[in-house]
Protein backbone atom coordinates (compact mmCIF):
# COMPACT_ATOMS: atom_id res chain seq x y z
CA UNK A 1 0.00 0.00 0.00
CA UNK A 2 1.14 3.45 -0.79
CA UNK A 3 -0.02 4.42 2.78
CA UNK A 4 1.18 2.81 5.67
CA UNK A 5 -1.05 2.26 8.87
CA UNK A 6 -1.29 5.39 10.95
CA UNK A 7 -0.37 3.84 13.51
CA UNK A 8 2.75 1.96 12.34
CA UNK A 9 3.64 5.53 11.08
CA UNK A 10 2.98 7.19 14.90
CA UNK A 11 4.99 3.98 16.29
CA UNK A 12 7.85 4.03 14.23
CA UNK A 13 8.11 7.61 14.82
CA UNK A 14 8.22 7.69 18.32
CA UNK A 15 10.73 5.14 18.77
CA UNK A 16 12.46 7.22 16.63
CA UNK A 17 12.03 10.18 18.50
CA UNK A 18 12.48 8.17 21.89
CA UNK A 19 15.95 6.71 20.58
CA UNK A 20 17.51 10.31 19.33
CA UNK A 21 16.45 12.36 21.84
CA UNK A 22 16.16 9.68 24.55
CA UNK A 23 12.68 10.72 25.63
CA UNK A 24 11.47 9.62 29.40
CA UNK A 25 7.76 8.08 29.65
CA UNK A 26 5.26 8.76 31.77
CA UNK A 27 2.52 6.31 32.77
CA UNK A 28 3.30 5.40 28.84
CA UNK A 29 3.40 8.81 27.22
CA UNK A 30 5.73 10.89 26.66
CA UNK A 31 6.66 13.84 28.16
CA UNK A 32 5.96 16.66 26.67
CA UNK A 33 2.70 14.85 25.16
CA UNK A 34 -1.03 15.87 26.33
CA UNK A 35 -4.51 13.87 26.17
CA UNK A 36 -7.03 15.86 24.01
CA UNK A 37 -10.11 15.53 23.10
CA UNK A 38 -11.43 16.39 19.59
CA UNK A 39 -13.63 19.21 20.65
CA UNK A 40 -10.19 20.75 22.12
CA UNK A 41 -9.08 21.01 18.70
CA UNK A 42 -11.79 20.36 15.79
CA UNK A 43 -15.53 22.17 14.96
CA UNK A 44 -17.62 20.39 12.73
CA UNK A 45 -19.63 21.76 10.26
CA UNK A 46 -23.09 19.70 9.54
CA UNK A 47 -23.94 19.65 5.98
CA UNK A 48 -27.69 20.51 4.10
CA UNK A 49 -30.37 18.52 3.51
CA UNK A 50 -30.74 18.79 0.01
CA UNK A 51 -34.30 17.31 -1.56
CA UNK A 52 -34.26 14.08 -3.47
CA UNK A 53 -35.79 15.93 -6.10
CA UNK A 54 -33.04 18.01 -6.65
CA UNK A 55 -30.77 15.24 -7.56
CA UNK A 56 -30.03 13.81 -11.04
CA UNK A 57 -27.82 11.55 -13.11
CA UNK A 58 -27.08 13.86 -15.98
CA UNK A 59 -24.09 15.90 -15.38
CA UNK A 60 -23.66 19.55 -14.27
CA UNK A 61 -21.38 21.61 -12.49
CA UNK A 62 -21.98 20.49 -9.19
CA UNK A 63 -21.53 17.08 -7.70
CA UNK A 64 -22.93 16.41 -4.20
CA UNK A 65 -21.01 14.72 -1.46
CA UNK A 66 -23.02 11.92 0.16
CA UNK A 67 -22.27 8.61 2.11
CA UNK A 68 -21.96 6.68 -0.86
CA UNK A 69 -18.88 8.38 -1.82
CA UNK A 70 -16.42 7.07 0.97
CA UNK A 71 -14.13 4.71 0.55
CA UNK A 72 -14.16 1.46 2.99
CA UNK A 73 -10.62 2.78 3.43
CA UNK A 74 -10.72 6.11 3.64
CA UNK A 75 -10.83 8.71 0.81
CA UNK A 76 -13.26 10.02 -1.48
CA UNK A 77 -14.26 8.12 -4.48
CA UNK A 78 -16.37 9.69 -7.74
CA UNK A 79 -16.00 6.65 -9.77
CA UNK A 80 -19.53 5.47 -9.39
CA UNK A 81 -22.79 6.10 -7.09
CA UNK A 82 -22.51 10.11 -8.38
CA UNK A 83 -25.36 12.51 -7.99
CA UNK A 84 -25.72 15.63 -8.91
CA UNK A 85 -27.69 18.92 -8.43
CA UNK A 86 -29.82 20.80 -10.91
CA UNK A 87 -28.07 23.82 -12.18
CA UNK A 88 -31.27 26.00 -11.05
CA UNK A 89 -30.38 24.80 -7.32
CA UNK A 90 -29.40 27.81 -5.07
CA UNK A 91 -26.75 26.84 -3.42
CA UNK A 92 -25.68 28.59 0.13
CA UNK A 93 -22.21 29.28 0.26
CA UNK A 94 -21.27 27.78 3.25
CA UNK A 95 -21.87 24.27 1.73
CA UNK A 96 -19.82 24.76 -1.43
CA UNK A 97 -16.43 22.97 -0.44
CA UNK A 98 -13.59 23.90 -1.91
CA UNK A 99 -10.20 21.37 -2.84
CA UNK A 100 -8.38 20.23 0.51
CA UNK A 101 -11.52 20.39 2.53
CA UNK A 102 -11.09 17.52 5.08
CA UNK A 103 -14.65 16.15 5.27
CA UNK A 104 -16.39 13.03 7.60
CA UNK A 105 -19.12 11.08 6.87
CA UNK A 106 -21.67 10.50 10.30
CA UNK A 107 -23.85 8.15 8.82
CA UNK A 108 -23.48 4.66 7.38
CA UNK A 109 -26.27 1.89 6.19
CA UNK A 110 -24.63 -0.99 6.23
CA UNK A 111 -24.72 -2.47 9.23
CA UNK A 112 -21.15 -3.54 9.11
CA UNK A 113 -20.33 -0.21 9.52
CA UNK A 114 -17.93 -0.24 7.24
CA UNK A 115 -17.65 3.28 6.22
CA UNK A 116 -19.10 5.20 9.53
CA UNK A 117 -16.17 7.85 10.68
CA UNK A 118 -14.35 7.68 7.26
CA UNK A 119 -12.82 10.40 6.57
CA UNK A 120 -11.34 11.92 2.69
CA UNK A 121 -10.29 15.24 0.77
CA UNK A 122 -12.23 17.39 -1.62
CA UNK A 123 -9.97 16.53 -4.61
CA UNK A 124 -8.41 19.01 -6.55
CA UNK A 125 -9.96 19.43 -9.66
CA UNK A 126 -12.50 21.61 -11.91
CA UNK A 127 -15.79 20.62 -10.36
CA UNK A 128 -17.70 22.01 -7.54
CA UNK A 129 -18.22 20.02 -4.61
CA UNK A 130 -21.35 20.41 -2.30
CA UNK A 131 -22.12 19.47 1.02
CA UNK A 132 -24.51 17.18 1.99
CA UNK A 133 -26.51 15.73 5.28
CA UNK A 134 -24.95 13.15 7.30
CA UNK A 135 -21.58 14.70 5.99
CA UNK A 136 -19.81 17.02 7.95
CA UNK A 137 -16.52 19.45 7.24
CA UNK A 138 -14.19 19.44 9.65
CA UNK A 139 -12.90 22.95 10.87
CA UNK A 140 -9.01 22.87 12.06
CA UNK A 141 -5.96 25.01 13.05
CA UNK A 142 -4.22 24.10 9.40
CA UNK A 143 -0.62 22.59 11.41
CA UNK A 144 -2.77 19.93 12.55
CA UNK A 145 -4.70 18.97 9.25
CA UNK A 146 -2.46 15.53 8.26
CA UNK A 147 -1.75 14.96 12.06
CA UNK A 148 -5.34 14.86 12.71
CA UNK A 149 -6.01 13.55 9.10
CA UNK A 150 -3.86 10.71 10.43
CA UNK A 151 -5.62 10.18 13.58
CA UNK A 152 -8.94 9.78 12.55
CA UNK A 153 -7.65 7.48 9.65
CA UNK A 154 -6.61 4.78 12.74
CA UNK A 155 -8.01 1.66 13.75
CA UNK A 156 -8.53 2.67 17.29
CA UNK A 157 -10.57 6.31 15.88
CA UNK A 158 -12.79 3.65 13.83
CA UNK A 159 -13.42 1.23 16.47
CA UNK A 160 -14.38 4.27 18.88
CA UNK A 161 -16.99 5.68 16.19
CA UNK A 162 -19.01 1.87 15.79
CA UNK A 163 -18.79 1.80 19.92
CA UNK A 164 -20.96 4.60 19.33
CA UNK A 165 -22.92 4.39 16.68
CA UNK A 166 -26.46 2.80 17.05
CA UNK A 167 -29.42 3.14 15.20
CA UNK A 168 -32.24 0.44 14.37
CA UNK A 169 -31.48 0.76 10.50
CA UNK A 170 -28.95 3.10 9.89
CA UNK A 171 -25.67 4.09 12.12
CA UNK A 172 -25.34 7.52 12.77
CA UNK A 173 -22.48 9.02 14.84
CA UNK A 174 -23.66 12.14 17.14
CA UNK A 175 -21.27 15.51 17.10
CA UNK A 176 -20.76 14.79 20.60
CA UNK A 177 -19.50 11.44 20.09
CA UNK A 178 -16.85 12.37 17.96
CA UNK A 179 -16.15 15.38 19.93
CA UNK A 180 -15.75 13.29 22.88
CA UNK A 181 -12.80 10.88 21.13
CA UNK A 182 -9.65 11.40 23.55
CA UNK A 183 -5.96 11.64 21.33
CA UNK A 184 -2.57 11.49 22.41
CA UNK A 185 -0.95 15.00 21.04
CA UNK A 186 3.01 15.31 20.47
CA UNK A 187 4.71 18.64 20.92
CA UNK A 188 3.89 20.91 17.73
CA UNK A 189 7.50 20.40 16.39
CA UNK A 190 7.15 16.81 16.55
CA UNK A 191 3.47 17.63 14.62
CA UNK A 192 5.30 19.42 11.85
CA UNK A 193 7.96 16.63 11.66
CA UNK A 194 5.26 13.80 10.76
CA UNK A 195 2.68 16.16 8.93
CA UNK A 196 5.32 16.57 5.82
CA UNK A 197 6.40 13.05 5.89
CA UNK A 198 2.97 11.69 6.22
CA UNK A 199 1.46 14.73 3.81
CA UNK A 200 3.49 12.83 0.97
CA UNK A 201 1.91 9.81 1.27
CA UNK A 202 -1.13 11.26 1.20
CA UNK A 203 -1.02 13.54 -2.25
CA UNK A 204 0.34 10.26 -3.94
CA UNK A 205 -2.61 8.63 -2.85
CA UNK A 206 -4.80 11.45 -3.83
CA UNK A 207 -3.21 11.69 -7.26
CA UNK A 208 -3.52 8.54 -8.48
CA UNK A 209 -7.03 8.23 -7.69
CA UNK A 210 -7.30 11.56 -9.41
CA UNK A 211 -5.35 9.65 -12.46
CA UNK A 212 -7.66 6.86 -12.03
CA UNK A 213 -10.91 8.57 -12.42
CA UNK A 214 -9.39 10.13 -15.33
CA UNK A 215 -8.68 7.50 -17.28
CA UNK A 216 -12.20 5.79 -16.33
CA UNK A 217 -13.81 9.00 -17.47
CA UNK A 218 -11.88 9.35 -20.84
CA UNK A 219 -12.81 5.31 -21.49
CA UNK A 220 -16.71 5.40 -20.84
CA UNK A 221 -16.24 8.67 -23.71
CA UNK A 222 -14.72 6.74 -25.93
CA UNK A 223 -16.75 3.22 -25.98
CA UNK A 224 -19.68 5.67 -26.13
CA UNK A 225 -17.88 7.08 -29.66
CA UNK A 226 -17.09 3.58 -30.70
CA UNK A 227 -20.33 2.38 -29.92
CA UNK A 228 -22.33 4.66 -31.63
CA UNK A 229 -20.18 4.51 -34.80
CA UNK A 230 -18.53 8.01 -34.10
CA UNK A 231 -15.27 6.60 -33.69
CA UNK A 232 -13.84 5.11 -36.58
CA UNK A 233 -10.85 2.08 -35.82
CA UNK A 234 -10.86 1.57 -39.64
CA UNK A 235 -7.45 2.97 -39.85
CA UNK A 236 -5.57 2.36 -36.65
CA UNK A 237 -3.00 -0.16 -37.35
CA UNK A 238 -3.84 -2.91 -34.59
CA UNK A 239 -1.24 -5.47 -34.04
CA UNK A 240 -3.21 -8.76 -32.45
CA UNK A 241 -0.56 -11.22 -29.97
CA UNK A 242 -0.23 -14.41 -31.57
CA UNK A 243 -2.41 -16.33 -29.26
CA UNK A 244 -5.61 -13.99 -29.95
CA UNK A 245 -4.73 -14.23 -33.72
CA UNK A 246 -5.42 -17.93 -33.25
CA UNK A 247 -8.11 -17.35 -31.64
CA UNK A 248 -9.70 -15.24 -34.53
CA UNK A 249 -8.74 -17.53 -36.74
CA UNK A 250 -10.81 -20.39 -35.13
CA UNK A 251 -13.38 -18.16 -34.85
CA UNK A 252 -13.91 -17.24 -38.66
Amino acid sequence: MIMRNFEDCITHNVREVAGDLQVKFNKGIPEGWEVKSLSDICVLQSGYAFKSANFTDEKTKNVVVRMGNFRINNGLQFNDNVKYLNNNIQINEKFKLKKGDFLIVLSDVTRSGSIIGNVGIVPEDDKQYVLNQRVSKIKLPEKYYYYIYGVLSSVSFKNHCLSRADSATVLNLSNKDFYEYKLLFPPDCLVSDFSNKYKNYLLIAMKLTAVNQNLKETRDRLLTRLISGKLSVEDLDIQFPPSMTEQLEEIG
